[in-house]
């Protein structure tokens, strides 16, 4: 499986691709968190103390740290065991933990930095050179929803002005608070050791989204495709993990069109 360094399992540690001082850390974005900060966000906040060992199987939470010429290998096959015993319980990436850390600022959407300044929002639910940044929870809701707006317009070319919009039928779901989440939880991100132990990599996606979000991103990879997408038969195993959320991923599929258009900011 290669080299890594066991941690306890209060501390949360991401998976690098560069170095720097002590530590591999990846390059990102100036508008995406760091690696760095989402480990500080973890440590200061999250009480993983407690987790222990994981169902009947004895797991610890734990993330890999890699060296950045280690060659990953997937762990996945043979498909059924692993699965079933890495979603023998919800705990087994520790999700309730996440989002019981204490925001910065509870109604600012998007990575999360010191200063508690919004900044571009970027994932799988939002167009290849992000959203944003919004100044509130409430600004987010509001861009998504005109995205709406405008998925309808581009499915309709008779549609001459705004006036000819139907109205919506479904909304942007903003009922839940903001929490933290991973952002990217995917088979590449998820990894499971030869001991037993489930290591979660690659924070660059995290930041504070509605809760369902979590089960939206990982439903992301629900693709027929074995080489990107989730081994067969995982998908039913995603809401014991992240939580069951079929209306909410249902909006963002049904406005994808409008969502990854980034030609009209008049939507936003």
């Amino acid at each position: 499986m290669g080299s890594g360094i066991s941690l306890p399992v209060s501390t949360l540690w991401p998976f690098y691709a560069g170095r720097k001082g002590d530590h591999i850390v990846t390059p990102s974005p100036c508008d995406t968190m760091s690696d760095e900060e989402a480990i500080a966000l973890i440590e200061s906040r999250a009480s993983l103390q407690g987790l222990g060992p994981i169902g009947p199987f004895g797991r610890r939470a734990k993330v890999w740290h890699v060296a950045p010429d280690t060659v990953l290998k997937r762990l996945w096959e043979p498909v059924e065991p692993y699965m079933m015993e890495l979603a023998s319980s919800k705990t087994s990436i520790p999700i309730p933990k996440f989002r019981a850390i204490e925001l910065p600022n509870k109604d600012i959407p998007g990575p999360i930095q010191p200063s508690g300044e919004p900044l571009r929002c970027r994932g799988h639910y939002f167009s290849e050179r992000g959203a944003g940044p919004f100044q509130s929870y409430s600004a987010m809701t509001a861009w998504y929803n005109g995205r709406s707006c405008l998925t309808n317009i581009l499915r309709n070319p008779r549609i001459q002005d705004l006036s000819m919009i139907p109205e919506p039928t479904t909304f942007f779901d903003d009922s839940m608070p903001l929490v933290f989440t991973h952002g990217d939880i995917s088979p590449y991100n998820v990894r499971l050791g030869k001991d037993g132990t489930v290591w979660l990599l690659d924070w660059q996606a995290a930041g504070a989204y509605p809760q369902w979000f979590e089960y939206a991103n990982m439903m992301a990879y629900d693709v027929d495709d074995p080489e990107w997408g989730w081994p067969r038969g995982f998908r039913w195993f995603i809401p014991f993990i992240a939580g069951w959320y079929r209306k909410q991923l249902s909006f963002l599929v049904k406005n994808s069109l409008g969502i990854d258009h980034y030609g009209f900011d008049g939507f936003d």
